[in-house]
């Protein structure tokens, strides 16, 4: 009599061994680019990716804490340590923006700057300002699409 295999798993197909290997970031440049018009057409295999993603998600979700997050957990309960993050952020959010309307204020009432360079430093502080809030808008707007939201170290 020979052993025989009494396990009721089969085989993985081509297609999922290239989808685990697509996922895990395993195929050269060139087979990534054949499996990803394959997924173009194929949404079956997009499925199958999109399953080992969140099978990846799931395991680090489970897998037991490391004494450095227990650490950073406990820390972060310390009522000093909450106390001291939060002042110090109010600190340095409020300071940059008295900072940044005293510079206005004094670069647009200063006589002894012409005209010329009061619109050109104004330019660039209006310019700065203008990039910083729309880079802010649409980390805002990308937050609930973000895969790492939910992820935990």
């Amino acid at each position: 009599m020979t052993a025989q295999n009494t396990s009721h798993e089969a085989e993985p197909t081509e297609d999922e061994l290239l989808a685990m290997a697509y996922a895990d970031c395993e195929l050269s440049p060139e087979e990534a680019v054949r499996f990803e018009a394959r997924m173009e057409v194929e949404p079956a295999l997009v499925h199958r990716v999109a399953e080992l993603h969140a099978l990846d998600v799931l395991a680090r979700r489970i897998a037991p804490p490391e004494p450095a997050d227990r650490d950073w957990a406990s820390l972060q309960l310390e009522p000093l340590y909450r106390g001291t993050v939060g002042i110090g952020w109010f600190l340095l959010i409020a300071a940059t923006a008295l900072s940044f309307a005293l510079a206005v204020w004094a670069v647009a009432t200063n006589e002894g700057i012409s005209y010329l360079h009061r619109g050109l430093i104004l330019s660039s502080l209006l310019g700065f300002t203008l990039l910083f809030l729309s880079v802010l808008w649409r980390r805002i707007r990308a937050m609930p699409l973000d895969p790492y939201r939910h992820v935990e170290r």
